[in-house]
């Protein structure tokens, strides 16, 4: 059972009452990634910068993930890597030993062979006499 702000949605693909949005996985993650911006851009109360201004949670977080990185933790460092310079892609290892354009040049001139046993028969088909093709 999912809970918005008192609303109760008691199956997925169910719309709530009064809010007109579908309850599913994917609507529950907007609404999460939603709140998630909207936190992280709010300011933290009672902290300001030297300039006197407000301090947002998103600069409070970073600076401490930063602080970690540069104190030498490896999930901090990892992380940051990650987010900057994306992670790394995945190699595979082909073990078919088959040529992929050798299965390709065969399943067309299958395909051919096929498509001409098919025009073959209609041309047999037209050349019959009327009451040959209705029996």
């Amino acid at each position: 059972m999912i809970r918005f702000t008192g609303v109760t949605a008691p199956e997925q693909g169910k719309i709530m009452v009064g809010r007109g949005i579908v309850v599913g996985r994917r609507n529950v993650e907007r609404l999460f990634d939603a709140e998630l911006r909207r936190m992280l851009l709010a300011d933290v109360p009672g902290y300001t910068d030297e300039r006197g201004l407000p301090v947002r949670y998103l600069s409070v977080i970073s600076e401490r993930l930063i602080t970690m990185a540069a104190g030498g933790n490896l999930d901090a460092i990892k992380y940051l890597m990650d987010r900057i310079d994306g992670r790394p892609t995945q190699t595979t290892e082909n073990t078919n030993t088959e040529e992929v354009g050798d299965t390709l040049a065969a399943v067309l001139k299958e395909v051919a062979e096929r498509r001409r046993k098919i025009i073959d028969l209609t041309a047999e088909e037209r050349r019959r006499p009327p009451e040959e093709n209705e029996q």
